[in-house]
């Protein structure tokens, strides 16, 4: 779930700058990175540019992740390539054009008929609004089962 950006960072030394409002769950990660022993930071660095230490669905291309995970409908696709932009880039909500776009560069065919198909995914609980912005969503607990695999 998206939270607000109410809390002020403020990060300056050795080449690093930055000051800004994030999430608490990013300050809780900033906290956890920053509490290391300094010879494992790097490592942690290196970690999240390769796409994470632990593996998973998130390292696959979006078409790879798709064949994969073999959503049965448009609905559950959305919800997958909405889940897939938020983990890759990092964003706290997606937009529907952010999923359309997905579907192009991924060489996917769209659904056709987007809009009703992105509004089943919101009416199955696998997306849902951000609170204040009509036009920016997140991806439910629900949604997000739907990229784990069975082994």
């Amino acid at each position: 779930m998206a939270e607000d950006k109410d809390i002020d960072v403020s990060i300056d030394g050795l080449g690093l700058k930055f000051t800004g409002k994030v999430t608490l769950q990013q300050a809780i990660e900033m906290l956890r990175v920053a509490s290391l022993d300094p010879d494992a930071v790097p490592r942690v660095a290196e970690s999240q540019e390769s796409g994470g230490a632990g593996g998973g669905v998130f390292d696959l291309a979006l078409s790879e992740l798709i064949n994969e995970i073999d959503p049965k409908t448009s609905a559950e696709t959305i919800a997958l390539i909405a889940l897939w932009v938020m983990e890759t880039e990092g964003k706290e909500s997606i937009s529907r054009q952010d999923v359309r776009d997905r579907y192009q560069e991924a060489r996917l065919p769209p659904p056709a008929n987007f809009p009703r198909d992105f509004s089943t995914a919101i009416s199955k609980g696998y997306l849902a609004p951000i609170k204040g912005d009509r036009n920016s969503f997140y991806v439910t607990r629900t949604g997000r089962k739907l990229a784990e695999l069975e082994e």
